[in-house]
């Protein structure tokens, strides 16, 4: 028997799957695996903002081991376009019904304006009247205050670009996170149920057994099953004396 997994194809309808070419919903067993790269994570005292590295590394052997194929389709775009006619730069389906993630512009500013506002305040800010005169005896100095504007625009984008890593990796462990607090909800709930049925059916028991059985006498039956049980807790959790 063959032991290659299953190949996976990115459904690309979650911006993790958009950033990593895999997700919860293409991916369940992975997404579920990822829950113990992110523990281990945050065991080893590395910072949320600095795991992104980390947690890429980690998850992509896990991918390959998996069976995640490269997805080599574009990525399909939010079709929302702003006053401005820049589109959203998020995937397509990055806000279903009832959520609040915001609409990022591709390009809030065209580069040429971004570059020459830069440009007018850095001059501004050093005492320059290149921007505030109209003379072409000023197009040397605007053109090096435009370079000055070309290498604080790279600063910026890079910080941007770190920024826009730390917010998308904090999302990603906080989904990971609730993902695996609703798996604890739910397994939690079950035991409920499960314990409540036992109870109904030991109180019939007693019931049918002993048709004169009082209230006082139900409670008292009751609290000896929780002292019985294996946890030696009540189902409520609340140890008994």
């Amino acid at each position: 028997m063959s032991t290659t997994p299953e190949p996976i194809r990115p459904c690309r309808t979650t911006q993790h799957c958009a950033h990593w070419g895999w997700c919860h919903r293409c991916a369940p067993a992975l997404a579920k695996a990822a829950r113990h790269v992110v523990k281990a994570i945050s065991a080893a005292g590395i910072p949320v903002a600095d795991s992104s590295a980390p947690y890429g590394q980690m998850t992509t052997v896990l991918a390959a081991a998996s069976g995640v194929q490269p997805d080599t389709r574009p990525v399909p775009l939010c079709d929302l376009m702003f006053e401005n006619g820049s589109q959203c730069a998020k995937p397509a389906g990055h806000r279903p019904f009832g959520s609040d993630d915001p609409h990022v512009p591709a390009r809030p500013v065209p580069d040429a304006e971004r570059r020459s506002r830069y440009a007018a305040a850095l001059a501004k800010a050093a005492g320059s009247k290149a921007f505030m005169k109209t003379g072409t005896e000023w197009d040397h100095a605007r053109g090096a205050w435009g370079l000055h504007a070309d290498a604080a625009l790279a600063v910026a984008d890079e910080e941007q670009r770190d920024l826009r890593d730390r917010l998308r990796v904090s999302g990603e462990v906080v989904t990971l996170f609730r993902t695996e607090l609703l798996d604890l909800r739910a397994g939690l709930e079950q035991a409920r149920a499960t314990t409540l049925l036992e109870a109904a059916d030991f109180v019939r028991g007693l019931l049918l057994t002993q048709p004169g059985i009082t209230t006082a006498g139900l409670e008292a039956a009751l609290r000896r099953m929780a002292a019985e049980a294996p946890t030696g807790q009540a189902e409520d959790g609340a140890r008994q004396k």
